[in-house]
């Protein structure tokens, strides 16, 4: 997820959880794409030149977004993936896909900088009238005619949006800040985004998953699971919460769990919460990628280039060096994170063994990382940082035998 080519300052990068680090490596990401786009917006207005009277004064803007918009448009997953989307079809000359990043972007921007918009925008809502915008916000859905086709919006004085559809349908949303995951299957947005996803060879699942509707028992298990966190774990519980506003439950043969670096913010979780002890790994386990991913958009943690590739316990063959940096930090992270869900419970003896299965191939990436990785001084704090951490557990786990090989760990490997 690269950010930018000058860097901001942040501040170093640890093993414990700091929500407050990760806010200001959002606003430091977030800077540099607001200001990118207003570079752009000439080049968006021509994908989209129905409104680009609009669109050209919006995106340049954009810096002028005050804080509480900006902290929404910061944990939006679904601006990161339009944006990184719109770039990567900008270079590559795709008018298509260019205008419908284009589209999506402009959905998620209309909420947090209705107050910046010049005139109308145009959308056009989805099957049966649906049109979200931003994540966990305002969407359009109406199962009739009614609002299907071309959706305009404009700027109200009280910062909201004033809708109406060419059949005449209209109304008014107030903007919407979400301060919690939101668990969201429905997303019209969601299968073409996961579809385009698939297809991408640089992609960590190459699986066609499908978002599933969050149900009532769905819904429940999860927010027990963030509530046994937020009791045994506060500042992993805090740190999600600044880091995850979409969670999309999916039905899938093959994929446990992804994130992805294009959409910060999100993780995907197959549909099985049964087990509390697995649904905590997995979201602390991708929560902790996508920490990580910020961070390294604006910091240098090792001096290799992208295709390098060395020896990693996590997957089959060769990796890339960030991939093993990121294995030994989340891995470590969802071991400390069974130890203490499941400490003085009947599931503390498996939480152990699985908590040390996971640091035994912290153990053998680290010492890959000190033979053929070269890292940065923050680098190698980090990795010292880790391995402190990975030694806790180790001694918290005791003499217990580690788990076999889960079908989670696996599909890590």
């Amino acid at each position: 997820m690269t950010a930018t080519h000058a860097p901001g300052r942040t501040r170093p990068m640890r093993f414990a959880p700091d929500a407050e680090a990760h806010r200001e490596v959002l606003e430091t990401i977030l800077t540099l794409r607001l200001r990118q786009l207003a570079r752009i917006s000439g080049l968006v207005a021509k994908v989209r030149p129905e409104n680009a009277a609009t669109l050209v004064p919006l995106l340049e803007r954009l810096p002028e977004l005050p804080a509480a918009a900006r902290a929404t448009l910061a944990r939006d997953p679904y601006f990161h993936a339009s944006f990184t989307r719109l770039v990567t079809a900008l270079r590559a000359s795709d008018p298509v896909a260019a205008r419908t990043a284009t589209d999506r972007l402009t959905s998620s921007l209309l909420l947090p900088a209705a107050g910046l918009l010049p005139g109308p925008v145009q959308l056009q809502a989805g099957q049966g009238g649906g049109l979200s915008l931003g994540v966990g916000g305002p969407r359009l859905r109406d199962h009739t005619p009614a609002v299907a086709g071309t959706v305009h919006f404009r700027g109200a004085a009280d910062g909201g949006l004033h809708w109406f559809s060419e059949s005449g349908a209209s109304g008014t949303l107030s903007p919407h800040a979400s301060q919690r995951p939101v668990l969201d299957g429905d997303d019209e947005r969601l299968p073409p985004m996961l579809a385009e996803l698939a297809a991408d060879p640089k992609s960590f699942s190459t699986e066609h998953v499908r978002p599933v509707t969050a149900g009532h028992a769905l819904t429940q298990r999860f927010e027990d699971v963030c509530d046994r966190l937020r009791a045994a774990w506060p500042s992993m519980h805090d740190e999600i919460t600044a880091n995850v506003s979409l969670v999309v439950p999916i039905h899938s043969l093959q994929t446990a769990a992804f994130s992805n670096t294009a959409w910060q913010g999100a993780v995907f979780l197959r549909d099985d919460f049964t087990d509390p002890l697995f649904l905590a790994e997995r979201l602390v386990h991708e929560s902790s990628h996508l920490r990580l991913n910020a961070v390294m958009a604006v910091t240098d943690l090792h001096t290799h280039s992208w295709d390098e590739r060395v020896d990693s316990p996590f997957r089959n063959g060769p990796r890339p060096v960030a991939g093993l940096l990121h294995g030994a930090f989340v891995f470590t992270r969802a071991a400390e994170a069974l130890l203490r869900i499941s400490e003085g419970t009947g599931d503390a003896e498996r939480g152990a063994r699985q908590a040390k299965a996971l640091v035994e191939k912290v153990d053998i990436a680290l010492r890959t990382v000190r033979v053929a990785v070269r890292l940065t001084d923050e680098g190698l704090d980090f990795m010292n940082d880790i391995d402190r951490a990975r030694l806790s557990v180790v001694s918290h786990c005791g003499h217990v035998e580690p788990a076999d090989d889960s079908d989670y760990l696996l599909g890590e490997m």
